[in-house]
């Protein structure tokens, strides 16, 4: 098979590699149909979190299965299906007590290293099938089921973790897809205004069209600090770095939320204790476990949800090279990339 392939730091081929056979009777092999580039795909693509060379990238899919294992019971060859980014047993004590699985360990996504190649290639293996995968319904769109995978669960969860209340002022740190669909669910949880701010002008533009107030980094925080009277109650920071941290820290109120879904590269950070403390700040950071999809789904079904707005660009798989490359340089107004691996 064909999927884009991990060689070093910048270095993403569209080569042949070999097909993946099943490694235990609970899990399936996905043809894929259509997958995509997510932010955090960039760490990779960069060097980062790599473990290894050679194997294929990516974690949002979604496709037809074509061979199932003998211990897989809710689905067979031939249904079309979303993959999970998440990958998880659904059988171990950490699995039923939370998003950790003890059996999966460091393997708990796609495209990370060759121990669990990645989904933006023809096939992909997926362990534990019953757990990971879930039926795609014919009502739904395809581009709206396939950011279920990652992009649209991580930016619900990012503002239901905000502690987001009907009539809330909110803020939205980072607008790549994720702050977008973030910008998206802050209303639909309830937001009455939504601040949202990013140093792109493309981005700024879309949040705008959200019904969103756009700011650039620079001035952001005397901004909402003034146009709020003291700031806004919930912060989602889409970015995770040390520094759209700090900035979120920057424009919550007393007893607000602060909710970071942004894949932190850091190890250790300076975090501001006395003053989280003093202002009884609530601060969650952590992943999404897309137990908010069923709910989702029913959102999307009801034309109240439709995240596949933040598709920009729409490539055959084969031209991955040249998606990385716009989405890296933040060229030709990229936002999403969709990559068809039946082009």
């Amino acid at each position: 098979m064909r999927g884009l392939v991990y060689h070093g730091p910048r270095d993403v081929r569209y080569d042949v590699v070999a097909d993946p056979a099943l490694s235990n009777p609970a899990g399936a092999i996905v043809r894929v149909g259509k997958a995509s580039i997510c932010g955090s795909d960039l760490h990779i693509f960069h060097g980062e979190n790599a473990r290894g060379t050679g194997f294929t990238i990516g974690h949002e899919a979604i496709g037809q299965i074509v061979e199932a294992g003998a211990e897989v019971h809710r689905f067979k060859a031939g249904d079309r299906v979303l993959v999970s980014a998440g990958v998880r047993c659904g059988r171990c004590e950490g699995c039923a007590s939370g998003p950790h699985c003890t059996v999966q360990g460091d393997n708990f996504c796609y495209g990370l290293g060759p121990d669990l190649p990645g989904s933006q290639a023809e096939l992909l293996e997926v362990p534990y099938a019953d757990a990971n995968l879930m039926r795609l319904p014919a009502d739904v769109s395809e581009e709206n089921a396939l950011l279920l995978a990652d992009c649209a669960n991580t930016a619900w969860y990012g503002a239901k973790k905000a502690k987001i209340v009907p009539g809330a002022e909110v803020a939205v740190i980072g607008l790549g897809p994720i702050g977008l669909v973030a910008v998206m669910s802050a209303f639909l949880q309830g937001a009455a205004r939504v601040f949202a701010v990013d140093p792109v002008a493309d981005r700024r533009r879309r949040a705008e069209e959200l019904g969103a107030s756009s700011l650039a980094p620079e001035g952001a925080k005397e901004l909402i600090m003034e146009a709020t009277r003291g700031g806004v109650g919930h912060v989602v920071d889409a970015v995770g770095t040390d520094e759209s941290i700090d900035t979120a820290l920057r424009v919550v109120r007393n007893r607000g939320a602060v909710s970071v879904v942004g894949l932190s590269p850091s190890k250790r950070m300076a975090f501001p204790m006395m003053r989280a403390q003093m202002l009884s700040l609530d601060f969650h950071i952590g992943l999404a476990t897309g137990e908010d999809t069923p709910g989702l789904l029913n959102l999307m079904r009801a034309g109240r949800f439709n995240p596949a707005v933040v598709f920009s660009h729409r490539l055959p798989l084969s031209a991955g090279v040249t998606a990385y490359e716009l989405f890296d340089q933040r060229a030709d107004g990229v936002c999403k990339v969709l990559l068809d691996a039946t082009a």
